[in-house]
């Protein structure tokens, strides 16, 4: 949550920080409540990350031998 003055409440900042639970927070005019995506990620779609993690630093190895030699 982002509070009408600028300042961050979070789960985790909340938690032990102050009395009550962070669900029981009370939102004031001008608050923000900001739910971030949860983007569902393919085994397919990890092997295609690990792939191309693996080819761009194939390449970046390449290129700085090259240009060492």
């Amino acid at each position: 949550m982002i509070r009408a003055d600028g300042t961050v409440v979070s789960r985790q900042a909340h938690h032990g920080h102050t009395h009550g639970s962070f669900e029981n927070l009370t939102l004031l005019p001008g608050d923000a409540v900001v739910v971030p995506e949860k983007l569902k990620v393919s085994s397919k779609m990890t092997d295609l990350l690990q792939a191309t993690q693996f080819a761009s630093q194939t390449a970046l190895t390449a290129a700085a031998l090259s240009v060492v030699k």
